[in-house]
């Protein structure tokens, strides 16, 4: 009788960690690498979207991702980069098992940057503006094209060049029913093309109206935001709050504050917590409302970087700053993110070239090559980012110019500030290198010095 019990409660047990083990599995997981498609280098820095869940991932120094306890279902995984076409691919998960991604991505060859990389309307605007410039010293023939009927823009067609961006003026018609639009604006230039989402929401009558003011107080893990709601009498929000994440527009399924039900117009504040530093961030307002979800403009914010040290502390002393001319010195006093756009600050003094009656940039050359910008100067990061012409930016005491004489007197003994701005820098990089040939004007021969700032943290 005693072998019969013992018997029957191993079946038991068996039958109970057979059940067990089904309900552990009922998820799968997507791993995967990114390479370039040219040189089979990992990529890091990759965007990896899944589409119907939203969760988005930034690919490692190994160009590798995953993504766990995904539904047994069949996803499109979508990788976006900066200099490389958007990439999709579908995979199907199984439960309980892991589905391995292998992708190659082809460097975008289309001779234009765009900027921004996507519009977003909200409830209030009607035009906004995108900016055309030539990665190359030439002259670039476009043509746009719009998906719906509520979307255009103006030119049409057009050239444009480095030195003298092109500015294209979108507008939408708000005469449609209340709801949330999506259109995309395509961008030609001979048989390559680039997309620019557009987003749209017409507000109804009584329908809740919400933004986003201000992000302060940002640091390594938090952040302030402050909105306003706008309800009418009578109306009733189930929820309301803001939603946050790497996505360009983040919604209730990904990270959210929520401030809970309310019924009349209100400013409130939400705060973030939990973030990863060194990482940019898009937020924006939303309000529930009979069961429909209501969404306001969007603002961007990058959260704060210990550059690589961990302390949080700007220490520049592992950073290599000097000059090849003994007349010329340099001194490095910070380097700075605000988003993608990293800004070094230096003084440069003028130890012996006499006269100098103007100071240049050095921009002779024949385009790029692995963030080679010019012969003489060029820009590189720990990720072995390509940087274009347009994405540099050169000051002398706040005066603009890169490739023309800055029309400024830089005298034996004095000292000016300068200023390089470098865009599009990833969120990942954590060091960034600027090799800047400069030319002193009015001395005879002409003077020339080699800049040099290698390996400087971004904080």
């Amino acid at each position: 009788m005693m072998k019969k019990i013992l018997y029957c409660l191993g079946i038991c047990i068996l039958l109970f960690s057979s059940c067990a083990q089904q309900e552990l599995n009922v998820f799968g997981s997507v791993t995967g690498i990114v390479k370039d498609a040219q040189t089979s280098n990992p990529l890091s820095g990759v965007k990896v979207t899944v589409t119907y869940t939203g969760a988005s991932q930034i690919t490692t120094s190994e160009g590798q991702f995953m993504f766990d306890n995904l539904d047994a279902q069949e996803y499109t995984l979508t990788f976006e980069k900066s200099g490389y076409m958007t990439t999709t691919q579908t995979v199907k998960v199984l439960a309980g098992e892991t589905v391995s991604v292998h992708v190659q991505m082809q460097k975008n060859t289309l001779p234009i940057d765009v900027s921004p990389t996507f519009l977003n309307f909200g409830t209030n605007e009607s035009s906004l503006n995108l900016t055309l410039t030539a990665t190359d010293n030439q002259s670039v023939m476009f043509t746009t094209s719009t998906s719906d009927n509520w979307l255009s823009v103006t030119p049409q067609s057009g050239t444009v060049n480095s030195s003298s961006p092109t500015t294209l003026h979108v507008m939408v018609s708000r005469t449609l029913s209340a709801g949330s639009y999506e259109g995309i604006l395509t961008i030609r230039v001979n048989s390559e093309s680039k997309t620019i989402p557009v987003y749209m929401q017409v507000a109804g009558a009584n329908v809740p109206v919400v933004s986003v003011e201000s992000v302060t107080g940002i640091t390594q893990t938090t952040a302030t935001v402050k909105g306003l709601l706008t309800v009418e009498d009578g109306l009733s929000v189930s929820d309301y709050g803001v939603c946050y994440s790497i996505n360009t527009l983040p919604t209730v399924n990904d990270q959210k504050a929520s401030r809970g039900g309310c019924s009349k117009s209100t400013d409130f504040t939400c705060q973030l917590s939990g973030l990863t530093p060194g990482i940019a961030y898009n937020v924006r307002a939303y309000a529930v409302c009979d069961g429909i979800t209501y969404y306001g403009n969007t603002k961007s914010f990058t959260t704060a970087t210990s550059g690589g040290g961990g302390s949080g502390t700007e220490d520049y002393s592992s950073a290599i700053v000097n000059s090849d001319n003994n007349q010329v010195a340099i001194n490095l006093t910070s380097c700075r993110r605000t988003g993608t756009r990293v800004t070094i600050e230096a003084t440069i003094l003028n130890k012996g070239i006499n006269p100098c009656d103007c100071y240049r940039m050095n921009t002779i050359g024949n385009g790029y090559t692995s963030g080679k910008i010019t012969h003489y100067t060029y820009i590189e990061d720990d990720l072995y980012t390509d940087y274009s012409y347009n994405q540099l930016g050169f000051y002398l005491n706040n005066r603009s110019n890169i490739g023309g004489s800055m029309d400024t007197q830089l005298p034996v003994g004095s000292t000016k500030i300068l200023k390089i701005t470098i865009d599009g820098v990833p969120v990942l990089a954590k060091q960034i290198s600027v090799y800047i040939a400069t030319v002193f004007m009015g001395t005879s021969p002409t003077e020339y010095a080699f800049l040099t700032f290698k390996n400087v943290p971004i904080y």
